[in-house]
């Protein structure tokens, strides 16, 4: 094909002296007419010789030679679009239009035109293909018989006799190449014959991503002419001329590589474009290797530097972390999840009674004090759901003859998310304990007296009734209605002295260190029996609002201690303001528990003296009392003994109004 070119061109460079010279002497009529256009019609599926872009525009190699000859001799062209050949052969017999622009130069020409048009030197040539998928392509290279596969040409492009060579007998016909490739891409046929040019264009252009396979590439060549009647001479001339004179000043070629790339060619660019971005890529790879690796060095060196001070920086740590450890008050123990000791101070030693041992690499479970923690408080390693430490608290164990109390925590370190080892810190607060235990028992024989003396009144009344019933048992012995009413009411009397007692013991029994479930409703009922005979000889209202089955997890005669001395506070303040004459109604102390999102809470209400901010900052320090023989703990105590047991204590008041504290825990659910 190229050779064939080369001759075709060389032949026109030889005469286009001879045919400019004609040209020139030509009286070119067309050109000196009036300003009418040429419509020029253009089959549109052939691209890229001649299309419709996305505006609608005809574009192609035809259309821009056309524009290139109509701007040598200033001529007008106006581009009319047609679907198929047969369209513009319609066309052009109707005098619709003056030229056919780029026509097959084989095409058969209808009766009604025989003898009326004529042909335009090659305007372009390109070479019939065959291609097929690359599915079909395996099945074409696997067997000699083609007849069972389908091919299609489009009309009078290819003749039956050069399907013959490959024995193909199912054809279609097809009235432009793009429904060819549509053809071949819907699966109509299994071949196709066409243009290469136009072929391979529309498959890469519109089916990028259909694989397919030119099976030949050269069959046959193809020329597009430009056409036009007979009667036209003097155009067909021009247009003759035109191409001659491109091509022998270069011209032509240039606008034919715009738009033509054969394969090889097209393949080579592909292959140097692909080559070009490799060695971009690698070169960009390589500078960018070049500049992180000598930022890499960088940082290395930088890195390095700060590791050595960091690690100089950790032994100081850690040692300063082993002196504070070592002369930590403390008991400290650190062990890993096998429980096995990596870390004990002296004090340790001397709580576990192995001062003189080295407990290294022992199971902290072995140890006294220390084993009897973490029995108590389960397994410490078990899933805590993210970073949340453990909780501590105070623990009370039997010594020789005493109790001895420690009170412990724990620090965690993890591991994704997983305990991985533990801190424990313990710290003997025997004599701390004891000491409190002084101070409640001071306490409570501050307060015995009141509470005896209401007691003693409110066991009087009962004593009263069952006496009487004694005595009227010989008068009225034979009486039923005496006896019944002695059964009712004496067993009832006797009930009431009981609970009287009952409630007076437990709150003159030691406090005991054991947690437990408390029924917070029992706690306040006895809390407030205490008090409700003194609440009565003073004159004021002592209320319970209790909701039902209010249960938490705390040792319960720390709670029921500080409840008493909350009540007892409350009474003397709201007797110290009805002293005081600044009483318009009977004062009322309120004792009210509910529960709130999983909470329960106990407020204390009193419409006594009150408090100032100060002293509602002041009254829960040590050794702070606004009572002339108060001991300034009562308060401390009671705050202390609610969060000892998880628990958190709010207070607010109003300087000769009220005062109200709220306590709060964590509700247990049975």
């Amino acid at each position: 094909m190229d050779s064939l070119r080369f001759i075709k061109r060389s032949h026109a460079v030889c005469i286009a002296l001879l045919l400019l010279v004609c040209a020139c002497i030509l009286p070119l009529r067309i050109a000196r007419a009036s300003d009418k256009a040429l419509r020029v019609g253009v089959e549109y599926n052939r691209a890229p010789f001649q299309y419709l872009n996305e505006t609608g525009q005809c574009v192609g190699l035809h259309i821009d030679l056309m524009d290139r000859i109509a701007s040598m001799y200033k001529l007008k062209t106006e581009y009319v679009p047609y679907n198929s050949y047969v369209d513009c052969m319609r066309a052009l017999a109707d005098n619709d239009i003056d030229i056919v622009l780029g026509i097959n130069s084989s095409y058969t020409v209808s009766r009604e035109l025989l003898g009326k048009v004529q042909m335009s030197d090659e305007l372009s040539s390109t070479t019939i293909c065959m291609i097929t998928s690359k599915a079909i392509a395996a099945k074409w290279n696997a067997t000699d018989d083609y007849r069972g596969f389908t091919g299609a040409f489009e009309f009078d492009s290819v003749s039956y006799a050069l399907l013959s060579r490959w024995h193909i007998r199912k054809c279609l016909i097809e009235g432009n190449q793009v429904n060819l490739v549509r053809s071949l891409v819907n699966e109509n046929a299994d071949v196709i014959f066409g243009s290469l040019d136009s072929l391979t264009y529309l498959l890469d252009k519109c089916y990028g991503n259909f694989g397919y396979t030119v099976k030949y590439s050269n069959i046959t060549d193809m020329d597009y002419v430009l056409m036009v009647r007979s009667s036209d001479d003097e155009l067909l001339k021009i247009v003759n001329n035109a191409l001659a004179e491109l091509r022998s000043m270069g011209e032509y070629d240039a606008i034919y590589n715009k738009w033509i790339v054969d394969s090889t060619q097209r393949k080579a660019k592909e292959i140097a474009a692909v080559f070009i971005v490799l060695a971009a890529i690698a070169f960009s790879a390589f500078a960018v290797i070049s500049v992180l690796n000598r930022l890499l060095k960088q940082k290395v060196r930088e890195k390095t530097q700060e590791l050595m001070i960091r690690m100089e920086q950790i032994a100081g740590e850690s040692d300063f972390r082993n002196r504070i450890i070592e002369q930590s008050p403390g008991g400290m123990v650190y062990f890993e999840k096998d429980y096995s000791v990596i870390l004990a101070n002296k004090v340790a030693k001397q709580i576990s009674g192995k001062s003189d041992e080295s407990v290294i690499g022992q199971d902290v479970r072995s140890m006294r004090v220390f084993g009897n923690i973490i029995e108590h408080c389960g397994d410490l390693f078990a899933d805590r759901n993210g970073k949340g430490e453990l909780p501590g608290g105070v623990i009370e164990l039997e010594g020789q003859g005493e109790a001895l109390s420690y009170r412990y925590s724990f620090s965690c370190n993890y591991n994704m998310d997983q305990v991985s080892g533990v801190l424990l810190n313990v710290e003997d607060i025997t004599a701390q304990e004891k000491e409190k235990k002084e101070v409640i028992e001071s306490e409570k024989n501050r307060a015995l007296n009141r509470i005896v003396a209401g007691i003693a009144h409110e066991i009087k009344n009962p004593l009263t009734a069952i006496k009487l019933y004694s005595s009227m048992i010989r008068s009225q012995g034979g009486n039923q209605e005496f006896f019944d009413s002695f059964s009712e009411k004496v067993p009832k009397e006797a009930e009431r002295i009981n609970s009287l007692v009952e409630a007076l013991i437990n709150y003159a029994r030691p406090v005991r260190g054991k947690k437990e479930l408390v029924d917070v409703g029992k706690l306040i009922d006895d809390s407030v029996c205490l008090y409700r005979a003194a609440a009565i000889e003073m004159g004021v209202s002592l209320i319970a609002v209790i909701e039902e089955c209010l249960i938490i997890w705390a040792n319960g005669d720390k709670i029921k201690q500080a409840l008493i001395n909350f009540i007892a506070n409350g009474l003397e303040s709201m007797e110290q303001k009805m002293k005081s004459g600044n009483v318009d109604k009977k004062p009322e102390l309120q004792v009210k528990a509910w529960r709130s999102n999983e909470r329960v809470f106990i407020r204390v209400y009193d419409e006594g003296v009150g408090m100032t901010p100060e002293e509602i900052k002041m009254c829960s320090e040590p050794f702070y009392t606004t009572k002339t023989k108060g001991t300034g703990l009562g308060m401390s105590l009671a705050k202390q003994f609610i969060i000892d047991n998880d628990g958190h204590m709010e207070i607010r008041s109003e300087k000769g109004r009220f005062t109200e504290i709220t306590m709060q825990f964590r509700e247990v659910k049975i």
